[in-house]
């Protein structure tokens, strides 16, 4: 393949599974859950009911970066950094030895900071402005993680934040790879950060949408989302750099595809992921025959896994049923805009070992979707392609194909 392809040298995360991606894959081949029912606290406000959910440990960051200089840094931007930094070293890279303007950060998140704005402001009534340092500000930008990683790890080739919903940190690998191949910078991080906060728990019981059970993506018996919280960050640079300095590639970064229509009542959100799906294929030049391997964004919601399983059967046809797919969001959770990463690490790890995990919480599929083969087991095989797909309520759907290292 030509030196222009980008491709991923180095997997990071923070997970309630543990540190390191090694850690997530152990938990998705085994169908091992981490929930648990916890509340968020946030100081001057009433607590909260406790929520099923899956929370990292407060310690994760600090076992990777130490506690030093972390007391000004929000818990999401910790986590972030922490799993930029595991990234870098799986990839053979430090950032200080690599020249700042040669690396840059694309992040991925839809509350990051939200909470630390909400208490800044909230402690500022309540208290006075005397007791509220004027150092918490940096961390009530939802830029934060981004801000904070790329000041921390000395990055200035490029620092960017999305908020495209749960595509978020899709859309930031897409954009980081596209970075990379207009020569803008030689190295770019790129993944997505969620926590489970005080104001999506809070939001939650408002709205009356607390689980009860664990999620069952695509099964007859799901019945809502379950809410998780991490942080993934993938390493890209060119083949050529790759090869050049000895690094290993696990994949390759394909075509991408993103597409948004507005959903009205619950209309539409099938017609996003048709575009985004049928966009991504037409670029890579390929039909749906050529994926080997989906990674779904199905969570156990009722509407939204219907009608992504409605997109893809209307883009796959009778493909959908002889092509495994795995919904990582049945073992870690809701990752809102962390989840396309979460999704995209799967789709590595399964290309590079040649395992796809089993999905949890799915025992019966659900006749009235499309057929499906969604492995009960970890399932076995080659495969040249996987395709990650997400699918959010609101309307917008994004699709990145991602080869083996090959190419």
């Amino acid at each position: 393949m030509s030196g222009s392809d980008v491709v991923i040298t180095g997997l990071g995360a923070i997970t309630p599974f543990g540190v390191g991606a090694a850690a997530v894959r152990q938990a998705l081949l085994e169908r091992r859950t981490a929930f648990a029912s916890t509340a968020p606290t946030m100081d001057a406000m009433p607590p909260l009911e406790p929520v099923l959910s899956a929370r990292v440990a407060e310690s994760a960051a600090s076992t990777v970066l130490g506690k030093k200089g972390l007391r000004a840094v929000n818990p999401e931007s910790q986590l972030f950094i922490a799993a930029a930094q595991l990234a870098l070293r799986e990839a053979g890279l430090e950032s200080a030895n690599v020249e700042p303007t040669h690396i840059g950060l694309f992040a991925g998140t839809v509350r990051g900071g939200l909470d630390e704005y909400l208490r800044y402001h909230i402690e500022s009534l309540v208290w006075g402005m005397h007791r509220v340092s004027a150092t918490r500000g940096p961390n009530t930008g939802f830029n934060a993680p981004a801000s904070h990683g790329s000041i921390r790890l000395r990055l200035q080739a490029a620092n960017m934040t999305l908020s495209s919903r749960t595509a978020a940190s899709l859309d930031a690998i897409s954009q980081g790879a596209d970075f990379i191949r207009r020569g803008r910078a030689r190295y770019i991080l790129a993944g997505g950060i969620e926590t489970f906060s005080y104001a999506a728990a809070d939001s939650l019981q408002a709205d009356g949408q607390v689980p009860s059970e664990p999620p069952r993506p695509y099964d007859t018996q799901r019945q809502r989302p379950v809410p998780g919280e991490g942080a993934v960050v993938l390493l890209l640079e060119t083949r050529e750099n790759a090869q050049a300095r000895g690094a290993k590639i696990l994949a390759t970064v394909g075509a991408w595809s993103t597409s948004f229509e507005p959903a009205i009542r619950g209309a539409n959100v099938a017609a996003a992921g048709v575009r985004s799906l049928r966009g991504a294929l037409s670029r890579e030049g390929i039909d749906a025959k050529g994926i080997g391997a989906i990674f779904s964004s199905a969570s156990g919601s009722v509407e939204t896994d219907a009608a992504e399983a409605r997109a893809l059967g209307e883009v796959f046809g009778p493909a959908l049923s002889e092509t495994p797919l795995c919904a990582v969001k049945g073992t870690a959770g809701e990752w809102d805009g962390a989840s396309g990463a979460l999704q995209a690490l799967a789709a590595v790890q399964s290309l590079a070992e040649g395992v796809i995990p089993p999905t949890g919480g799915t025992e019966s599929v659900d006749p009235a979707l499309p057929r499906m083969l969604i492995p009960k087991e970890p399932l076995q095989g080659s495969w040249k392609r996987a395709l990650v797909h997400v699918l959010d309520p609101s309307g917008r759907s994004s699709t990145l194909i991602l080869r083996g290292a090959e190419g």
